[in-house]
């Protein structure tokens, strides 16, 4: 989200091919270099780096290691120089997806001790290899005669095993099912079980313990007085309830008692709290929601993150989320003051959009997708910042087609019935302009990425951007389960893309933000899929749980939170959860002038829950939802039917709605569409070159990592498909053509486009 050095990204200019996530790695621990060398512990590798460029202030090494995971859990990796940048690969066919990728910023310490056996889970000896790379750190310095020691430690891995818990953590049923599970963990309603961390709740009840980092423990803090309440038959997701609770109230600044971002981020961002807020925030945390609102506005007009020249507006254009999010806070509160504000500030900033970024021809919004701001991690490594700027997101354009529709309801409050209309005829453009243009088939089943600024649509998915389509109604019926079931997933949530960039650090990138499997939860409560709904809260519990506290990002490769920024008690990851029982369990719809409910609860929570002290308006609502199911049989007020499943606005003081579940259940088969294995696409093909005589053309390119087929594109259509490097193809009636080739993986996944290259008839 926000900016890397530079110093990070030279680092990793000089990566070599094979590229992946961070692998977890551990602090140095008390025995010194000098202690093992002593105690006689085996040097697996040893070295020189020496300079690699004209500068030569960059080098690497190479090296093979044979490891006796049977006797070695630790490798200590020493450098001799600490204040150089460096990073490590270990590569083996034994390792998951082939590689695990250790990353440090050392300019204090040259050692890295990695917990190797909890890695790799292997048995028995391995031959690996052992890539090092190095950079200067703002020095002109060359690299030279450098040297790099691997040495295998029979130490006690500083972590203590998954065992460590047994006994320690409150157990409701050895025979309770997991919500999910799958080759990683799996997540039941007290405790996670799982190779990359377990968590549970002490045997008195009072603290939160995680073995991720030897035995951690987290007292679970009590609610604020009158705050909601939640009671279900899953303890753990009780006591994380809470704790998302606290770790919302200290992200409330003093100075404004506006929501910063997270732990590590300390101003107000437009869409960090727009999101929170639309999720959760406005009805649990209204005064410090209406502080935000409030904050985000300048000059009359919705600021756009990030506030700094050449990455804001233009390139990023996803603001509106506050109009959304500002709209659904007057829903709840009924507030026509505020709601006269949202409306001058959102259409002042509608028809800025109108009048800079709109493309009629097809209805669509120019601009990055929302929230992906590190652009080079998800878009083409050849594009740049204009180029990015210039295409046409999933996200950006869901937000403006539900923003459209929110300014033509609120102009019939405030303005005319004219613009109402013209508002109205705007949002329809754009929602069929991105079922047009961005939806990549039934047999694929989810909306592309991105449209180029040359017409041609980006076949990677993107997770917020399917979870919006089917929230805003952009899709059918039909369409929206498709998305659900259909958009790639990890075992560690829903990727921001997919497929990953094989050469790009973790952020973005080769990530799950578990803000983005919340509204894919909500999405998926919509669509009545429940395993999907499962699956989202499952691994929303699991990251909080092993990690104790809401994280930004995790990686889908180790399920770790090793990358180089990724804070604690992140707004987004908090109002997420926060989110579940109200907008999932309750399906609460907030309207002008009521609450709609449409409830769905999974299997796994008991057999009734309670959520009580809710506050709307003039009234506390508490909930008693019996069984479990996607439908419900009864909704009651205070012993009487409630027509229309909607509780009127005009209600005050207390009062009880009990939600009895028929038996129906919610669609499970399919329920998400797991990935494994290779999870990469192959490079781009940007080394086109492309010989033309009459409607004849002869195309031939460079052979490209991982790809297994490469699709021929003339004018954005698939002309061809060839297993070789070079494709005769003929093209009447197209005197002039933009051609450009995707190279595919054996696993289906493909590439960015790649070059354009304009071709005309006459030329060569």
């Amino acid at each position: 989200m926000k900016g890397l050095t530079s110093i990070f990204i030279s680092l990793f200019a000089v990566a070599p091919a094979l590229f992946c996530s961070d692998a977890p790695a551990s602090e140095p621990i008390s025995m010194s270099p000098e202690s093992w060398r002593s105690s006689g512990a085996e040097l697996l590798a040893d070295g020189t780096i020496i300079g690699r460029d004209a500068k030569q202030n960059y080098g690497g090494i190479s090296k093979k290691i044979k490891v006796d995971f049977d006797k070695t859990q630790i490798l200590a990796i020493e450098i001799s120089e600490p204040d150089s940048g460096w990073f490590a690969i270990l590569a083996g066919k034994e390792i998951k997806n082939g590689y695990t990728h250790i990353q440090r910023d050392t300019r204090k310490e040259g050692l890295i001790l990695l917990d190797i056996a909890k890695i790799c889970a292997l048995s028995g000896e391995h031959e690996l290899e052992l890539k090092i790379g190095v950079v200067r750190l703002g020095s002109p310095d060359p690299v030279k005669d450098l040297t790099v020691r691997c040495t295998a430690l029979s130490l006690e891995p500083r972590s203590e095993s998954k065992a460590s818990l047994q006994g320690k953590i409150t157990k409701v049923s050895d025979e309770t099912k997991p919500l999910f599970s799958c080759a990683e963990y799996s997540v039941f309603p007290d405790r996670i079980e799982g190779r990359s961390g377990s968590a549970g709740i002490s045997s008195d009840g009072k603290y939160l313990l995680s073995d991720i980092d030897g035995i951690l423990k987290k007292r679970i803090p009590d609610l604020p007085e009158g705050f909601p309440t939640i009671k279900t038959g899953a303890p753990l997701f009780d006591a994380l309830y809470r704790l998302a609770v606290r770790e919302a109230e200290s992200n409330i600044r003093k100075q404004d008692s506006a929501f910063r971002a997270g732990a590590s981020w300390g101003d107000v961002w437009t869409r960090d709290a727009s999101f929170s807020q639309l999720l959760s925030l406005n009805m649990l945390f209204p005064e410090n929601s209406a502080a935000s609102y409030k904050v985000t506005v300048e000059d009359g007009e919705i600021v756009q993150d990030p506030r700094k020249a050449n990455t804001g507006w233009p390139h990023q254009t996803d603001r509106m989320i506050w109009l959304l999010a500002a709209y659904d806070y007057f829903q709840i509160q009924g507030d026509e003051h505020f709601a006269k504000f949202a409306y001058d500030a959102g259409k002042k900033s509608m028809e800025r959009a109108l009048s800079e970024i709109y493309d009629p021809k097809t209805g669509l919004f120019m601009g990055e997708s929302s929230f992906l701001d590190w652009a080079w991690q998800t878009y083409p490594s050849d594009m740049d910042r204009g180029e990015m700027g210039k295409c046409k997101a999933l996200s950006t354009n869901c937000l403006y087609a539900e923003s459209l529709q929110i300014l033509s309801t609120l102009e019939k409050r405030f303005g005319s019935i004219e613009d109402s209309q013209r508002y109205s005829a705007l949002g329809e453009k754009t929602l069929a302009g991105i079922n047009k243009y961005l939806w990549l088939g039934d047999e694929i089943g989810y909306y592309g990425y991105f449209l180029y600024p040359q017409g041609q649509i980006s076949r990677r998915s993107e997770g917020l951007g399917e979870a919006l389509s089917v929230l805003f109604n952009i899709t059918t019926d039909a369409r929206a389960e498709k998305v659900i079931s259909c958009t790639p997933a990890t075992a560690y949530g829903i990727p921001c893309i997919y497929p990953q960039h094989k050469k790009q650090i973790p952020y973005h990138n080769l990530a799950a933000w578990p803000f983005v499997q919340a509204y894919f939860g909500w999405a998926s409560a919509r669509v009545r899929n429940e395993n999907a709904l499962l699956y989202s809260i499952a691994t929303q519990m699991r990251n909080a749980a092993v990690f104790q506290t809401f994280k930004e990002n995790i990686n889908i490769v180790s399920g770790g939170t090793e990358q180089k920024i990724n804070s604690d008690a992140q707004l987004w990851s908090i109002a997420g959860f926060l989110s579940i029982p109200f907008r999932c369990f309750l399906g609460m719809e907030f309207k002008d002038g009521s609450i709609a409910l449409n409830p769905m609860l999974p299997k796994g929570f008991g057999e009734s829950i309670l959520i009580s002290g809710v506050k709307y308006r003039k009234a506390v609502l508490d909930f008693e939802i019996a069984g479990s199911g996607c439908k419900a049989d009864k909704i009651e007020m205070d012993g009487i039917p409630l027509k229309g499943n909607e509780i009127p606005s005009t209600i005050e003081g207390r009062h009880t709605i009990k939600i009895t579940m028929g038996s129906e259940t919610g669609k499970s088969t399919p329920g998400i569409s797991l990935k494994t294995g290779n999870i990469f696409s192959p490079e781009p093909v940007i080394d086109l070159n492309v010989e033309r005589k009459d409607s004849s053309l002869f195309m031939k390119w460079r052979e490209s990592e991982l790809a297994q087929e490469y699709i021929v594109m003339i004018d954005s259509k698939e002309a061809a498909k060839t297993k070789k490097t070079e494709c005769f193809v003929d093209a009447p009636g197209h005197e002039t053509a933009t051609l450009n080739v995707i190279a595919v993986s054996e696993k289906g996944n493909a590439s960015d486009a790649g070059k354009f290259i304009e071709s005309k008839s006459g030329s060569k």
